[in-house]
């Protein structure tokens, strides 16, 4: 005898099942690397020089460190200092170096900042909007008082800590993520009609919801009035 939850009793058949469009992913992937691409560029552009050391303590107190920012100029190699006390007293005490420069960072320039770590509880962090040459991974490979951030690294540190920014740098990154979008569309399936209908997306948004261990929902609460438009023109930002 079917049950009373069978299709049979109830007189209605099962909804078809729904087929699952692969590009929808594959636009997401496409979108998620052009947000990290527009954020490392508006970084070169912005950030250019000692603004970026600022910036990246910016990073580290979202992080939930406090900062010292050497003043620009002959600094020794060190371009912040790092620690968790408010009297720098207790370690981890983190000497930053960041490079603004889009190229490579070879071995000469890790060694430098290793020198400078010499007291126990210490550590040496390098920063770069590029990238490291093999020698200079190479050097830092096994220290575990040493750590080397590229700018694909710091792009992601970047979307993970967004919410705790101020809102100059949530500015500053969303113009890079928002309408740098530039008819970046998604297409959308008709919930009326078989016609498809297009939207523009904010691309720092589906990058954010993108995240690991970050919901959907989430990902669009961390919209801050960024949102899907029907033009261009309303593709902004309220940060």
């Amino acid at each position: 005898m079917p049950t009373s939850s069978s299709p049979r009793s109830t007189g209605r058949l099962p909804p078809p099942p729904v087929a699952k469009d692969e590009t929808v992913a594959l636009v997401a992937e496409d979108i998620e690397e052009t947000t990290r691409d527009f954020i490392l560029k508006q970084l070169a552009q912005e950030l250019k020089g000692h603004p970026l050391a600022h910036f990246f303590a910016h990073l580290l107190e979202a992080m939930g460190y406090r900062t010292r920012v050497s003043p620009e100029g002959p600094d020794g190699g060190i371009d912040i200092v790092a620690h968790k006390d408010e009297l720098s007293f207790e370690p981890p005490i983190i000497k930053v170096q960041v490079k603004s420069s889009e190229g490579s960072v070879g071995e000469p320039v890790v060694a430098v900042l290793y020198g400078q770590v010499t007291g126990p509880g210490e550590f040496g962090l390098l920063v770069t909007l590029g990238t490291f040459t093999p020698s200079a991974r190479n050097f830092a490979r096994g220290k575990t008082n040493l750590r080397l951030i590229d700018g694909e690294g710091l792009v992601a540190l970047v979307l993970q800590h967004y919410e705790s920014f101020d809102s100059r740098y949530k500015g500053m990154i969303a113009r890079s993520s928002t309408c740098t979008c530039r008819s970046r569309w998604r297409r959308a399936r008709s919930s009326r009609d078989d016609a498809d209908t297009f939207a523009p997306v904010c691309i720092l948004t589906v990058a954010l919801a993108g995240r690991p261990g970050l919901g959907e929902g989430r990902g669009r609460s961390m919209n801050h009035g960024m949102r899907p438009a029907r033009n261009s023109s309303q593709c902004n930002s309220e940060a």
